[in-house]
């Protein structure tokens, strides 16, 4: 893994973790996708891709910005289970 990756990996756990609850799960896989799995307490598990992710670092990509997204798609995932 490239330290770019551990970093940016690191950093992003840090920042869902200070707003979100459950298990975090930050990591970039051999095919050059940010994957970002939360576990919540009551089983259910949300995912969340970005695809190229080498590329979107090149061109600006932020950990505040991949927390944004990462955090309002987790947010319609709950609404989804609560509100139908």
């Amino acid at each position: 893994m490239l330290d770019y990756e551990y970093l940016f990996s690191t950093a992003l756990h840090t920042k869902l973790k200070e707003r979100i609850q459950g298990g975090i799960f930050v990591k970039v896989n051999w095919d050059d996708i940010l994957v970002v799995k939360i576990k919540r307490q009551d089983g259910n598990t949300f995912e969340y891709r970005f695809e190229d992710f080498s590329k979107k670092v090149l061109n600006g990509f932020t950990t505040d910005y991949a927390a944004y997204e990462v955090e309002s798609e987790y947010q319609r995932f709950v609404l989804k289970q609560f509100f139908r």
